[in-house]
């Protein structure tokens, strides 16, 4: 707590100085929260018995992703002997099983759209057997192939875009109760944060909903062209 002291020494050993303890923060980074200390300049100074020469810098920029550019002009400029690094390169192992899990969750979602396009496939395509009967009326009232076609894909559409919009609905409810009320817990050591972070992008939602729109109607045409196939005379024949 405040007002308690404690002992802090250069990493390299050495002097050992006694501090006052005047707040405690928590940033929601694991390793800030496990390894930062702020302590005033005259105090380090003393403790490290550097004068007025500083140690290092950390420089904050406008744009994170121009993060490498404004390193590289860094390197340029100044003398070789200093280290540089960006974000990117301290975090290199984080990022890296990042860009594991993001790949292992395409591969997933990607399967669950798999079984969600066969699914309209199959379920249609028991509609064009339970409505074969009323596919050869049609026919021999003059319906041609492409009327019943439409009707089977409208059908389809249908079906698909209402789980659309209920998915829609049920992903950005999620995200906004897991941005407000923060009640997903990870792993602080592994991920360096102790909450799940949610931001939802525009075109994310744009590109899935194509994407899924896409699947719709070609799990939608295969059956529809099945159904458009069929023979008014063969149909009536068995009836």
């Amino acid at each position: 707590p405040p007002s308690d002291t404690s002992e802090m020494s250069p990493f390299s050993g050495g002097r050992v100085k006694e501090l006052k303890i005047s707040g405690i923060f928590t940033s929601g980074m694991w390793e800030y929260d496990m390894n930062l200390v702020y302590i005033n300049i005259e105090g380090m100074k003393d403790l490290y018995g550097t004068g007025d020469i500083a140690t290092g810098f950390e420089i904050a920029v406008a744009d994170s992703a121009r993060a490498d550019e404004v390193a590289s002009s860094i390197r340029k400029a100044l003398d070789v002997r200093l280290w540089v690094r960006t974000w990117k390169e301290i975090n290199r192992t984080l990022f890296a099983a990042l860009e594991l899990e993001k790949k292992t969750m395409f591969i997933i979602l990607s399967l669950i759209v798999m079984v969600a396009v066969f699914n309209i496939i199959s379920s249609l395509l028991l509609q064009t057997i339970e409505k074969v009967r009323d596919i050869g009326v049609l026919k021999a009232l003059g319906a041609d192939r492409g009327f019943i076609e439409k009707i089977f894909v409208y059908q389809g559409i249908m079906s698909g875009a209402a789980g659309l919009i209920l998915g829609n609905l049920i992903a950005v409810a999620a995200c906004l109760l897991l941005r407000r009320y923060e009640f997903i817990d990870i792993p602080a050591a592994v991920y360096y944060m102790n909450k799940l972070p949610v931001i939802m992008s525009l075109s994310d939602f744009a590109v899935v909903n194509a994407a899924s729109m896409f699947f719709i109607l070609l799990a939608s045409y295969m059956p529809a062209r099945q159904a458009g196939k069929l023979s008014p005379a063969v149909i009536l024949r068995y009836e």
